[in-house]
């Protein structure tokens, strides 16, 4: 047996221990096994020295006080006196025992009003002290989810939740026992107690009930272990199973559980819902949380059973839009699980727009502090969450996705909120699955790139065949050499940040959008907040863009060595890398990466497809319909749409396309032109988007070479 030796550590010799004989040790000894620190172990009493006890020294240390009669209902402080209280006499004591059922009754100081000075006595508590009828009940109870701390007598406290619930099955127990033994004849008599105890509660339940009311007094009744519960949770129809009912004090605690996916496997998460006190009675369906039988809705079921059904489609990566409104679920958020809590403080929401990544696995690998710590389906014991587990494969989906569907009850419960992350806000957020809609992929934008059709082939050829298994996937950043990063340089607005997006959307693939500036400015932070985009990138099987990188890049660069490594040698995936400064670029990166485009200043008839595309794309988004558009092939025809409507001719594109513009510039200014022209109903006219032009590029020329614009009419250079 391997043992710990901790002799020589200072931490460990000032904590006290317990030894193998079970006497508190002052320190941990030398070779102390390590099967002894795994379970708290019990002291031994050793009896005390009478001799010692009755000296007169030892007495004059000692003293003994006793609680005395309370002055009034509301002293706040115990009145401790010297002389202790009269005690039961032992004869007395003796006939005590003979009961084996005992009910306490105390003063009902809530009444207000009390007739002649008297105040009434209310139920407090009983005891039962009958072997035979705690080994009878104790079992029923713990299926009622109560479990007996003493095993010989046990005590109930008002209102009695736990003999309510049980109180039919402990009923039938009593009609199965011979009436004529000792044990059935207690028995009986413990029901009769419970009749006088539990009839009034039962009557006034059923009577509020039958009027699909309860009141505040009773509201426990209506949540029996196990029972269906329904809520509005994050404006979504919601079921729940009831654990157990828990008076906090202040507030009624409603425990319930729902099903949840970790990644790996379903299972049962804990949720818990509180009742705030309310006078009089309420109409049941009116609270925030209640048994799904006073529900109204009749298609209630039938809808949660499709979404439902549509939660087990979603065991793996997936990519999708999504538009909401959610708080965040960051590293440094702890709430144990229940990311449902009310109780949890004020929050701060984001609104979720754009492509999101639907990744429960990835979601506890990359937040060990938020792990979903699930409870086996119809178990109390823990279930294994996906911590050092693989993702699952294609057979255990479907494994995982049987098991669910084998029971209408894990439909009902499963939880519509899914583990997703926010490309755009770089957050995890729960996403609800009703905001989910497919990518609406721009496949065409590949095609318009202006760009050689060579280059453009060769380099979605190498990204559509660069793919890993989701096995692969598991380990972040583990295999070398398996990644594949794309230089893109050239000055800018000439289309390097558009190749990444096009490429991304041809190849149906999530972009991971990082822009220098969010690295950081220290050493530290960039590796580190580098080093999570790759790894991130790579677990979503996501194109990974680092847009002007020329800091990154550089000779002297802000980065250590190791980190530069990182790039070209842990990264699995698709990285695209943009500078426009490739003259300052360190040669080593030069040499590692695997393609490398060079985007020369645009030329005019590359501006010209440009400002087809955009003036095409502006048109589109407004009218939001399968308009005839028609885009002249090298200013041929005329441009003629609707909202605000375009009325260009060839000469006018060939006018425009002389402006020296880049890409993002020409975007900018038809936005521009736009807006403009629809807020004042305007046409879009050359004159038109030359003063925006102006205003937009306000030190933008204008070629006057022949040879620029073959169709265009010499004017002179306009600042």
């Amino acid at each position: 047996m391997d043992h710990l030796l901790l002799d020589n550590d200072s931490i460990a010799n000032n904590i006290p221990w317990y030894d193998e004989h079970g006497r508190l040790s002052a320190y941990l000894p030398t070779n102390y096994e390590v099967e002894a620190l795994t379970m708290p172990m019990v002291p031994t009493i050793v009896a005390a020295d009478e001799e010692m006890l009755a000296s007169e020294s030892i007495n004059t240390r000692i003293q003994t006080f006793y609680e005395g009669p309370w002055k009034d209902k509301d002293q706040q402080f115990i009145n401790w006196v010297e002389k202790q209280p009269m005690q039961v006499p032992k004869i007395a004591q003796a006939r005590y025992n003979k009961a084996i059922v005992r009910i306490y009754k105390v003063k009902d100081y809530s009444v207000e009003n009390t007739i002649g000075g008297l105040t009434p006595m209310k139920l407090s508590s009983i005891t039962v002290s009958s072997p035979s009828i705690v080994a009878a009940i104790e079992p029923i109870l713990a299926e009622a989810a109560f479990r007996l701390a003493d095993k010989e007598t046990m005590r109930f406290y008002h209102p009695f939740i736990e003999l309510y619930f049980a109180y039919t099955r402990i009923l039938e127990v009593a009609d199965e026992q011979n009436s004529q033994t000792e044990a059935g004849a207690q028995m009986k008599v413990f029901v009769q107690v419970l009749k006088d105890l539990l009839g009034e509660r039962f009557a006034k339940v059923a009577t509020l009930q039958s009027m699909n009311q309860i009141s505040y007094d009773y509201i426990w009744a209506i949540f029996p272990k196990d029972i269906i519960v329904y809520s509005r949770v994050e404006d979504s129809d919601r079921l729940f199973q009831v654990v157990n009912v828990n008076w906090s004090g202040s507030h009624w605690q409603i425990n319930c559980r729902f099903v949840q996916f970790n990644g790996v496997k379903f299972g049962m998460l804990s949720h818990s819902f509180k009742l705030l006190p309310f006078q009089g009675a309420r109409i049941i369906s009116d609270l925030h949380v209640y048994p799904i039988g006073f529900n109204p809705d009749p298609t209630l079921e039938k809808k949660l059973l499709e979404r439902g059904r549509e939660v087990l489609n979603y065991q793996d990566t997936e990519y999708r839009q999504y538009v909401g409104v959610h708080s965040s679920l960051n590293e440094d958020d702890d709430n144990g699980g229940d990311f449902n809590d009310e109780n949890k403080g004020v929050e701060e929401y984001y609104s979720v727009d754009g492509q999101v990544v639907i990744d429960a696995f990835a979601f506890e690998k990359f937040n060990p502090d938020r792990r979903i710590r699930l409870r086996k389906l119809d178990s109390e014991a823990m279930e294994v969450t996906s911590t050092n587990k693989s993702r699952p494969s294609t057979k255990e989906q479907q494994s995982n996705k049987h098991s669910i569907e084998s029971n209408r009850r894990y439909l009902l419960l499963m939880n519509p909120l899914l583990a997703g992350y926010s490309l755009k806000l770089k957050r995890w957020f729960w996403l609800h699955i009703s905001g989910l809609r497919p990518i609406p992929w721009n496949e065409s934008a590949f095609d318009s790139l202006v760009f050689p059709e060579e280059h453009k082939n060769l380099l979605l050829s190498f990204v559509c065949n660069h793919k890993h298994s989701s096995q692969q996937r598991d380990d972040v950043i583990g295999g070398k050499g398996q990644g594949l990063v794309i230089l893109l340089s050239g000055p800018p607005g000439t289309g390097k940040t558009l190749t990444a997006e096009s490429v991304a959307d041809k190849a149906r693939r999530p972009l991971y959008y990082l822009h220098t500036e969010e690295l950081g400015t220290s050493s530290y932070a960039i590796g580190e907040t580098l080093s999570k985009a790759l790894a991130l990138a790579t677990a979503f099987n996501a194109v990974l863009l680092l847009d002007e990188a020329d800091a990154l890049l550089c000779k002297r660069s802000v980065i250590d060595k190791s980190h530069n490594g990182l790039v070209s040698d842990s990264f699995r995936g698709i990285l695209f890398l943009t500078t426009n400064l490739l003259s300052n670029m360190d040669d080593a990166f030069l040499s590692r990466m695997h393609l490398h485009l060079r985007y020369p200043s645009l030329s005019a008839a590359s501006r010209m497809m440009l400002w087809e595309q955009f003036l095409l794309r502006a048109d589109l988004s407004d009218i939001q319909s399968e308009a005839q558009i028609r885009i002249p092939p090298q200013s041929s025809q005329p441009i003629q749409s609707s909202n605000p409507s375009i009325d260009l001719s060839s000469e006018d594109m060939n006018a425009i396309a002389a402006w020296s513009l880049n890409g993002r510039e020409i975007r900018n200014v038809v936005k521009t032109a736009r807006l403009w022209c629809t807020y004042n109903n305007y046409g879009l006219t050359l004159d038109r988007i030359e003063a925006a032009i102006r205003v937009t590029a306000a030190f933008a020329e204008k070629t006057t070479e022949e040879a620029e614009c073959p169709d265009s009419r010499k004017r002179q250079r306009l600042l």
